[in-house]
């Protein structure tokens, strides 16, 4: 019973990580360049 009720709410948080990364992504300009700014800060300056 304990395990079942373990692996519902570890479905029910993998839902809820993919639907709040697919909204956070939605919001984003471009995750390439979203990328290459946080790797690269440097380049933004040249």
């Amino acid at each position: 019973m304990l395990k079942k009720v373990v692996s519902e709410v570890m479905a029910y948080a993998k839902c809820v990580k993919g639907r709040v990364v697919t909204s956070w992504e939605a919001h984003l300009p471009s995750r390439h360049s979203l990328l290459m700014s946080l790797c690269n800060p440097s380049e933004k300056e040249t």
